[in-house]
């Protein structure tokens, strides 16, 4: 089965070109950043894009001047390479296009958030840290004509000086069928839980995920490093 790929987000627009249909002044084919974090205080069309990968794309022409993406925005860009510093791990680039992801923050798993956050299923997961958002990549059955939704839980009182923060990550398909699959890509701001660290510098995390493993629900563990 095919899997589609949605994005619970905006879409400004992506952009490929082939070379042997590229005009004489063109810079260079399109190339598709890796997720990052906007840096723009000046609210500008002009800003820099702090990949997780370490490079930072620095946007020094658009093709779409009235998008202004805030500082913190999650993002991918599509671009074309006008110039780049190996050393320095920089790029200078041509917006072509981009993809918000959506963020969310921290729930409580208090009675009430229990209640709508639901705890369904998910096909599969695969998630990292980067600077201090947990960026998951979310495969779930849908019909596509229910909006499911899905967040990110911790104990309702947090203790502090914790030697490991345990989160769950909850699914509500909201009783929606299971006829399709389809892909998500979304973050988690989770610089809250560094206010609870034993450490002064990172503290280690066990994500649990309801998925699917032969045909049968499993509760499964992530651990990860958050590191600040």
């Amino acid at each position: 089965m095919k899997t589609k790929r949605i994005y619970n987000f905006i879409i400004i627009g992506i952009a490929f070109a082939f070379t042997g249909c590229l005009p004489n002044d063109y810079p260079e084919p399109s190339y598709i950043s890796s997720i990052g974090t906007v840096v723009n205080t000046d609210e500008s069309n002009l800003f820099t894009l702090m990949g997780d990968d370490g490079i930072q794309y620095i946007v020094k022409g658009t093709d779409y001047p009235d998008f202004k993406p805030e500082t913190d925005t999650r993002l991918i860009v599509v671009f074309n390479l006008l110039n780049q510093n190996e050393e320095a791990h920089t790029v200078d680039i041509h917006l072509t296009g981009a993809t918000v992801l959506k963020t969310k923050t921290l729930l409580p798993l208090t009675l009430a958030v229990a209640d709508t956050v639901g705890n369904d299923r998910i096909a599969n997961s695969q998630m990292y840290i980067a600077d201090r958002f947990l960026t998951m990549d979310i495969n779930f059955y849908a019909t596509g004509n229910i909006l499911h939704s899905f967040n990110m839980v911790h104990d309702s009182i947090l203790a502090l000086n914790s030697d490991t923060i345990k989160l769950q990550f909850r699914h509500n398909a909201h009783q929606d069928g299971q006829s399709q699959l389809y892909e998500l890509k979304m973050c988690f701001d989770i610089s809250e839980l560094k206010d609870y660290s034993a450490n002064t510098d990172s503290i280690p995390l066990v994500i649990t995920v309801l998925e699917t493993d032969n045909g049968m629900t499993v509760e499964k563990k992530y651990n990860l490093m958050y590191k600040f």
